[in-house]
């Protein structure tokens, strides 16, 4: 699946970089960085040449959103509402690290934020919230997450998953290893960009 990551000269972005680097299904044809367009990923994030040896930041304005599947969307609060409407319209399956499309009402999210939000009719539309009740094929997770989810009484329905990234801190050997046993070889992480 050929994907982008929008907003990859953050850390976050960085990080999906990073993650995305060894998903076997997953291909990283579109880095976006307005501050570092033009440059090397690996120019900028040295630990990151080995997997991205010839790939550019793009400035946002630049990218044929035609040339990929889906979008990791790791922009500033505020920043993904313009794209994500337009990453739609062209049938992008979007993966939006942020908090814009979290509230279903523009009420709330003004209430939250103090400013109108700028793609209101998105709003609800977005899933936020557990794997098994939304089937979700693709998944962001912090050890903690893993830890709540091994600890469910019921057993979770997650045959939707193919791949669950996970990071943000270090994860024990023992809690992996259960976590690959309950819900199968679908994980792939890695802990800071060192």
């Amino acid at each position: 699946m050929k994907a982008a990551v929008i907003g990859a000269s953050g850390y976050a972005g960085s990080e999906v970089l990073r993650l995305a680097a060894t998903h076997p299904e997953l291909e990283v044809v579109v880095a976006t960085g307005d501050s570092a367009a033009g440059r090397l990923v690996r120019e900028h994030t040295p630990a990151l040449g080995v997997s991205y040896p010839d790939l550019r930041y793009s400035a946002l304005a630049d990218i044929e959103m035609d040339s990929f599947e889906v979008a990791f969307v790791a922009l500033p609060h505020g920043a993904s509402q313009g794209i994500v409407p337009q990453l739609l319209e062209h049938g992008v399956m979007v993966v939006d690290l942020g908090a814009d499309f979290r509230l279903t009402s523009a009420q709330d999210y003004h209430a939250w934020y103090g400013e109108a939000h700028q793609a209101p009719g998105l709003l609800g539309t977005a899933t936020y919230g557990l794997v098994e009740r939304h089937r979700v094929t693709h998944s962001l997770w912090v050890p903690t997450m893993i830890q709540m989810m091994m600890g469910c009484t019921e057993p979770a329905d997650v045959s939707s998953i193919r791949f669950i990234m996970y990071g943000a801190s270090p994860i024990t050997d023992t809690l992996l290893t259960e976590a690959i046993e309950r819900f199968g070889k679908v994980f792939v992480g890695s802990y800071g960009l060192t």
